[in-house]
């Protein structure tokens, strides 16, 4: 039996079975090429991530705070009552850390788990100590008045008019439960809830979401981004997260595309061969019949 035809019906099938996903494994690499990544997905043409800038006597002002949650004076805080002198002798080194840690470690006290790192965060009610956990984060406002307070509507808005810098005009703040998912596959937000989104009428229709308790921006979002996820998505077969790259379909999708391929290499080289086989034919009966 001839196996031309043989691995033509192969190749007819496992066409038919794969032709739409190899189509969006395509048309998604040629929009990963040709879409700018940093500048319109990223969003950084026009939004300039904040750059926290600490208060002067900054070390005083966190072992204030944190002792003041710690001791329980601040409103609807539960004092996590860890050593935050230990965390604040690491942040700031030896020496600076040996006077603020001593201060904060009397103020709190010895007790259950640490915080196992601090960090700065530029938020809509400005600098911000985010205090690790094993339990959550805690947030102290930097200048040393406790907790921080939830950013409300006026302060989301003028913390996004300040990371703006492109050409569009804010259009509007609001309060979401939830990110709303777009194009029926992309959820710009994951699963955060309760935010602040500050929308401009840019080109790009960017936007900004805002953590509705820290003020802490979360993530640009652009149309682009929008269109980048969809198609990453299809790329990597994952509906859901967009995260899992060993997913069984893309498994199983990946190696009917690569027997594709090997049938179709097949009948290519049969065809050569087919045509090598006439040539010579031709040749030979052509020098057979001479001048």
């Amino acid at each position: 039996m001839r196996s031309g035809p043989r691995f033509f019906r192969w190749h007819r099938w496992l066409a038919y079975a794969v032709v739409l996903q190899v189509l969006a494994w395509v048309l998604g690499g040629v929009l990963f090429a040709w879409l700018p990544f940093q500048g319109w997905v990223k969003g950084n043409d026009w939004v300039h991530k904040p750059q926290p800038s600490l208060p002067a006597g900054w070390l005083q002002s966190l072992a204030g705070s944190a002792a003041a949650v710690a001791q329980g004076a601040v409103p609807g805080v539960v004092p996590e009552r860890a050593p935050v002198g230990a965390v604040v002798g690491s942040a700031a080194g030896p020496a600076a850390g040996s006077s603020a840690g001593a201060t904060a470690g009397s103020a709190v006290g010895a007790a259950a788990p640490a915080p196992h790192s601090v960090q700065t965060v530029q938020t809509a009610r400005g600098p911000a100590w985010r205090l690790r956990t094993a339990h959550g984060d805690t947030w102290l406002a930097a200048d040393g008045s406790g907790a921080l307070v939830p950013p409300d509507a006026a302060a989301a808005e003028r913390f996004a008019q300040a990371l703006y810098h492109g050409p569009g005009r804010l259009v509007g703040v609001s309060w979401l439960t939830e990110a709303p998912r777009r194009l029926g596959l992309v959820r710009e937000l994951g699963a955060r809830k309760n935010l602040w989104l500050a929308r401009f009428d840019d080109p790009l229709q960017t936007r900004l979401y805002i953590d509705g308790a820290s003020g802490e921006l979360l993530a640009v979002r652009t149309e682009a981004w929008v269109l980048y996820d969809f198609f990453w998505r299809l790329h990597v077969m994952d509906y859901s997260d967009g995260e899992d790259f060993n997913n069984p379909l893309l498994r199983g999708f990946s190696l009917a595309a690569l027997a594709l391929v090997l049938t179709g290499s097949v009948l290519v080289s049969l065809a050569l061969s087919r045509k090598w086989r006439r040539w010579r034919v031709h040749r030979e009966a052509a020098a057979a019949a001479g001048p």
